[in-house]
């Protein structure tokens, strides 16, 4: 996946991708399992909202997160472990390389359908104003595990 001229998207938008990957990781398996990914590379936004009580209504203020998240989110409610790899490309004097490498094991079923990674690239150096068309390109690898 690769967001390009990251200082034309506004704070808080969200790059997203749906792919699958087969179930058992064998490539003879047919059944696959669907995943949606979404890409926070300039912020995370929650929007001012109002939450509704049983006795008593609360306004909540706009919330700004300076992260750069990845949210990876199961498209099913079967019981799920899966190994997600992350690969964060970089580019010195035009060479690509791998700047940072993230693997986490996760659980997801019908109540745990998404995993949050965050700061998968420090937000100040992707955000650096010398960078006017800095893009991020990241890799992600989705193992089946055996439960």
């Amino acid at each position: 996946m690769e967001v390009t001229d990251i200082s034309q998207l506004n704070p808080g938008e969200v790059q997203g991708a749906f792919f699958s990957t087969p179930t058992t990781g064998s490539e003879a398996d047919e059944t696959c399992w669907d995943w949606h990914i979404d890409l926070y590379p300039k912020g995370v936004t929650f929007k001012k909202c109002m939450m509704i009580g049983h006795y008593m209504n609360y306004e909540l203020d706009e919330v700004f997160y300076d992260t750069v998240r990845l949210t990876v989110i199961s498209n099913s409610t079967e019981a799920r472990n899966a190994r997600i790899s992350i690969l964060v490309y970089d580019k010195q004097e035009g060479i690509d390389y791998i700047a940072k490498s993230i693997t986490r094991t996760c659980y997801f079923d019908g109540s745990n359908a998404l995993q949050n990674f965050n700061d998968i690239v420090d937000f100040s150096e992707l955000h650096d104003q010398c960078h006017d068309s800095k893009s991020l390109r990241i890799k992600i690898t989705i193992c089946p595990l055996k439960s």
